[in-house]
């Protein structure tokens, strides 16, 4: 009998078991129906938030793209703003420089044709009246001289680009003294 009541303990334990594991599968099984019905009220509570918080998230994704792009054009334009403010300091010096050579041409010739001017006075307070031809003589001899050649680069013999070495023999041609006659004698 020991076989038979092997089988009998067998069974029992078998029926034991199996009842033991019943038990357990049907309270699993309420767990999961609780743990299921526990996610449906979270999704029921979170379903609008959660539409919410999707719609912000992609809001936010879309500005931050915008706002990568305006930085963009921003560091862009700052980049074309720092290069126009230096082409523009570069030609205002250049004009300044411009201006200013001009200005010293200007002075430079003005006080030139001053220092001409007074020696020109000079040389007349220098002549007698009695010397100077009369006007008929003066002027039929002006219109036989060839005018004065103007000269491209100036120099010493030249002013206002005129050639003075011309003007002068010119002058002596009308009867007037020229600088090197009226300085040599002297």
């Amino acid at each position: 009998m020991t076989t038979a009541d092997d089988h009998a303990a067998f069974a029992a334990k078998r029926e034991a078991l199996h009842a033991r594991i019943s038990s357990r599968h049907s309270q699993v099984a309420r767990e999961v129906q609780a743990l299921e019905d526990l996610d449906r009220q979270l999704a029921a509570a979170a379903g609008p938030q959660k539409e919410t918080v999707e719609t912000l998230r992609t809001s936010l994704e879309l500005v931050s793209g915008d706002v990568e792009a305006a930085r963009v054009r921003f560091d862009e334009a700052r980049k074309s703003q720092s290069l126009a403010e230096s082409k523009i300091t570069e030609l205002t010096e250049l004009k300044e420089a411009l201006s200013e050579r001009l200005i010293q041409i200007l002075e430079n010739n003005e006080s030139a044709k001053i220092k001409k001017l007074d020696e020109l006075q000079s040389q007349l307070d220098q002549v007698p009246a009695t010397s100077i031809p009369p006007a008929s003589t003066c002027a039929h001899s002006r219109a036989a001289a060839p005018p004065p050649r103007r000269v491209d680069s100036p120099s010493e013999e030249t002013f206002a680009g005129f050639d003075l070495p011309a003007i002068a023999s010119a002058a002596g041609e009308v009867g007037m003294p020229t600088q090197s006659s009226s300085t040599g004698g002297d």
